[in-house]
């Protein structure tokens, strides 16, 4: 019999494939897509690379589809989503983005990182639109590295629809996710389906 651990690893992997194919409809989609996100303008056929990060984490259930894409071999977009409330995720995508510009590195006196958004895939209201994480210098002062926040099932439709999400729309279900994992219960089984009779 699965453990409370193994359905949410499973619940997890089943999303961040949902995300992962979400992001790779078609070039001019998601163009579309981070264009409307980011309030950019890249041409639809400009050149789309998926940079897929491969990290650790000791707990996989909060963290979907980690994903840097570089649009037209220039502009690097880190599309981080999250499942539930994860104190660490903005230490996370600082981490991330650090990897990828320590990989990406043309100029040994530059270090560029991908512009980070994050996108809320649970009721997030609480959040506030922006997460920091302040960075001290000592002396030399502090820099405080600003991740932008999507609380995405509280977009309206014309929202969704300005900000070219489309793309996300099977995660509207998410919507439901409090009815769905809703115990099973005798009682919950009755009031949703009156019809049924539970022999005992």
């Amino acid at each position: 019999m699965k453990g409370e651990s193994d359905r949410m690893n499973e619940y997890h992997d089943m999303y961040d494939r949902m995300a992962k194919r979400c992001l790779m409809l078609s070039n001019r989609a998601i163009i579309q897509f981070i264009n409307g996100i980011y309030e950019v303008n890249h041409p639809l056929d400009s050149e789309v690379t998926y940079n897929w990060t491969e990290h650790e984490d000791d707990d996989l259930r909060k963290t979907l589809a980690d994903t840097i894409i570089t649009i037209g071999g220039v502009s690097s977009y880190h599309l981080e989503f999250q499942m539930s409330e994860d104190g660490s995720i903005t230490f996370r995508i600082l981490e991330y983005g650090f990897n990828h510009a320590i990989k990406k590195q043309k100029d040994e006196a530059v270090l560029e990182f991908p512009e980070p958004i994050l996108i809320c895939l649970y009721e997030a209201k609480a959040v506030p639109a922006e997460k920091t994480l302040e960075i001290r210098f000592g002396n030399k002062g502090i820099y405080h590295y600003k991740v932008p926040v999507i609380k995405y099932l509280a977009l309206s439709q014309e929202e969704l629809h300005q900000k070219n999400m489309i793309i996300l729309i099977p995660f509207q279900l998410l919507k439901l996710r409090k009815e769905i994992e809703k115990e099973r219960t005798e009682e919950n089984l009755k009031l949703e389906f009156p019809q049924i009779v539970i022999e005992k």
